[in-house]
């Protein structure tokens, strides 16, 4: 009824000159104003509709996504949902006119389509819209004929011609002339059955040939300009085989000749197919090149130096490499009668400064005379007395020496002579050591250090004795006696040595194969804070061992000690072991929540308690980890149950006592304070928790409390804190939130006010005839 009401009067502000558009009322959050704009394309002689969304009345702070739809002729409602919606999303943040998109109908239709969108913001709000376009005249047509420029291949100047055509000539007598140039098109046909054209039908035609040429007048690109290249590098000085010159090849824009005749090489060039020389000619030939291959006169060079020669003395020791020949000088050596003669000469095309044709050095002489060498020293020996201890190194033959070493009836005779090419200085062939005697008598014992205790461990227990026999050494022979109840090690010089005079030289080991007492634990301090708990906790009894605290933990020091009884030890040897500990006094630090807050919110209507509960706790004073809120008006209490704090924290929400939700975790179905009726209606009630709506604080329970502050969460423009019955067209009750307006299917929000405002605007005005009564967006 009400929306039918604006309609009319929206249509009775037309009628009395008033610009009116719309009419919004101050009602719920989140509207949106769906519009179309209709422009005649000319071109296409069809109307071309554009959709637009304006968002209104949405926080600046909320974000939104639209998607829509075109349908038919026919109305299918106002959208409930993005259900078939098939363009979009399209994104938003607060207030928007959003463009939805543009479609073409056809130029003789006087009603578009209908287009439906679907808008869903983030507090879970959404929206639907519709609207199509209205009272188009349907005479939307082409404009004149246009015509194209295009380029026209004549077969008998074999060259283009540029025209301007309408399209019909382009179809009827170019579209089949393959080497025309043309651009793409469009035309419109027919169906058969559509004899009064209202539905056209756009067919496009792709372009044709090379697209650039349609720029230029004759449809000719003109040529490149480009420079003159430079002539190409070229050398000859004289003698034949030594002409450079690299022959120039062909590029994209320049075409090389070279030709070779008479002694003399031609290069020309001219432009390659579209280029053109910047000076206008039409090739380039350059000064022909000429070859020289006359000789040239022959290059002075310097005599050069002999070669190195060395020969001392003494065969096969010359000091002589041949010279090898060079671009410039031809070397020739000789070798006869003991001596090396060399002589060289220019090689072609070189000339001594001297002028002289060639030089012959002064012969190297051969010098194979034996070379004159020192008598060398008796090698070093030294036997003095045991065998086996002779120190001499045989002498080695050199380059110079020749040495021979024989042994023989506990001698050993050296002699030496000179290798060939050499002599000794005195003159003698040979020199003969006199004979080294070697001594194998045995020395007198030499005294050498006694050795220290072997080592040996055998503490309580079977089969864990450790001793390791001692080692033979070049000093010391070692002799080992084991019994079970003992090993004994006794140890002597070896042959040649003797001991210090009471020196010990054996020694006896007792093997000890008792049990051994084992320590199952140590004993651990139990310290808190203060000193009251402090104590030490001595291990499980063993057999055996006995336990003693020394002090008192409570005191600040303690020794625990563990005794073996007579007989008995531990596996390392010893009979007790001590363990002392040192406690402090520090005073308990008290747990409490600082920090843990609980605070109602309102969302999607519903009420909601939102909590975050932190135990500080460091000494572990607490005796519980549940936590609970209570809330109290003096009168009524109620215990709310929260959970168990993990790791010192807790945090959650849960509804407020009294409200509800649907099982979809959001929907309200209860407030605290009211009752739904058997009619579907809502009262306010003094049950269901209808005290707890003026708690302004509440207690958060673990051990220790803490009292925080807590309401019961206010109505906002966005959220309801009650349930209630708005009206609408159709006569049936819809529950929005608490002071909120129920929506009508098509998105517009009347009220009486608005209602009044338009009759007082209007008033005197006649009344229309509308077609219809949604809100709807015009071209």
């Amino acid at each position: 009824m009400w929306r039918r009401a604006a309609a009319v009067l929206t249509t009775l502000a037309l009628a009395g000159g008033l610009s009116v558009v719309a009419m919004a009322a101050p009602a719920s959050a989140h509207t949106g104003d769906l519009k179309a704009t209709a422009v005649c394309n000319t071109t296409t002689g069809m109307y071309d509709v554009t959709y637009t969304l304006e968002l209104t009345q949405v926080d600046k702070n909320l974000t939104g996504s639209t998607k829509w739809r075109v349908g038919g002729s026919s109305f299918d409602g106002t959208p409930k949902s993005d259900a078939g919606m098939n363009k979009g999303p399209i994104p938003s943040q607060g207030n928007a006119t959003l463009v939805l998109g543009t479609e073409s109908i056809s130029g003789t239709s006087t009603t578009g389509p209908w287009v439906y969108a679907y808008t869903t913001w983030n507090d879970k709000y959404s929206k639907g819209s519709d609207g199509r376009v209205e009272k188009l005249k349907g005479d939307c047509r082409t404009s004149n004929t246009p015509k194209l420029t295009v380029c026209h291949w004549d077969n008998g100047t074999k060259a283009y011609q540029r025209l301007e055509l309408p399209v019909s000539s382009i179809r009827s007598g170019h579209d089949d002339h393959s080497k025309d140039i043309i651009p793409s098109y469009t035309y419109k046909t027919y169906a058969w059955w559509d004899v009064w054209e209202t539905s056209p039908i756009i067919n496009t035609v792709p372009a044709q040939g090379d697209q650039t040429l349609l720029q230029y007048a004759d449809c000719v690109k003109p040529p490149t300009k480009i420079d003159v290249p430079a002539a190409p590098a070229f050398s000859d000085k004289c003698g034949p085989g030594n002409t450079v010159f690299t022959e120039p090849a062909d590029t994209t824009e320049l075409d090389w000749t070279t030709t070779r005749a008479n002694g003399k090489i031609t290069v020309s060039v001219k432009p390659q197919a579209g280029f053109a020389f910047k000076n206008g000619e039409p090739s380039i030939t350059f000064p022909a090149y000429v070859v020289n291959d006359a000789p040239c006169p022959p290059t002075k060079i310097v005599v050069p130096a002999a070669p190195a020669f060395s020969d001392e003395c003494g065969p096969g020791n010359t000091v002589f490499t041949e010279p090898a020949d060079t671009t410039e000088l031809d070397w020739t050596t000789t070798r006869a009668n003991g001596k090396i003669t060399v002589s060289v000469k220019p090689q072609a095309g070189f000339a001594f400064e001297s002028g002289a044709p060639s030089i012959t050095f002064p012969a190297f002489v051969i010098n194979d005379t034996p070379c004159p060498i020192d008598v060398p020293a008796k090698p070093a020996f030294k036997d003095e007395c045991g065998p086996d201890n002779t120190e001499f190194t045989e002498p080695v033959d050199t380059t110079e020496l020749d040495w021979t070493t024989t042994r023989a009836d506990g001698k050993i005779t050296v002699s030496v002579k000179p290798q060939a090419g050499f002599a000794f200085k005195t003159g003698e062939a040979s020199i003969t050591f006199d004979p080294f005697v070697i001594n194998d008598a045995d020395c007198p014992p030499e005294e050498t250090a006694a050795p220290g205790e072997p080592a040996f461990d055998d503490s309580c227990g079977p089969d864990n004795t450790v001793f390791t026999d001692p080692i033979d050494t070049d000093k010391l022979d070692w002799t080992v006696t084991r019994t079970a109840e003992s090993i004994t090690a006794t140890v002597a010089p070896q042959k040649g040595l003797k001991f210090p005079a009471g020196a010990t030289t054996s020694w006896t080991f007792k093997i000890v194969d008792t049990d051994c007492i084992p320590l199952a634990a140590a004993p651990t301090p139990t310290e808190k804070c203060g000193v009251d708990l402090d104590a030490i906790e001595l291990p499980d009894e063993v057999e055996h061992v006995s336990w003693k605290i020394v002090g008192d933990p409570r005191s600040g020091n303690a020794t625990a000690i563990a005794t073996t009884d007579d007989g008995h030890f531990f596996a390392d040897g010893t009979t007790s072991k001590s363990f002392e500990f040192t406690f402090d006094d520090e005073e308990c630090i008290e747990p409490t929540l600082e920090g843990s807050f609980a605070t109602g919110k309102c969302i999607a209507d519903a009420p909601w308690i939102f909590y975050d509960v932190k135990l500080v706790d460091p000494d572990e004073q607490a005796t519980s980890k549940k936590v609970s809120l209570v809330l109290s008006d003096g009168t009524n209490t109620e215990t709310l149950e929260l959970g168990e704090l993990k790791d010192g924290v807790l945090k959650g929400q849960r509804l407020w006592p009294g409200a509800s939700v649907a099982a979809d975790g959001v929907t309200p179905t209860g407030w605290p304070g009211w009752e739904q009726k058997v009619d579907g209606t809502w009262q306010e009630t003094t049950g269901n928790f209808a005290w707890t709506r003026s708690v302004t604080k509440a207690t958060l329970v673990v051990n220790p409390e803490m009292t925080v502050d807590l309401s019961y969460p206010p109505a906002t423009p966005n959220c309801a804190n009650g349930p209630t019955i708005v009206p609408t067209g159709g006569g049936d009750g819809t529950t929005t939130a608490g002071g909120g307006i129920g929506l009508a299917e098509t998105g517009f929000a009347g009220t009486g006010i608005a209602i009044v405002a338009g009759l007082i605007v209007l008033a005197g005005a006649a009344f229309l005839v509308i077609a219809r009564v949604r809100r709807k967006n015009r071209a």
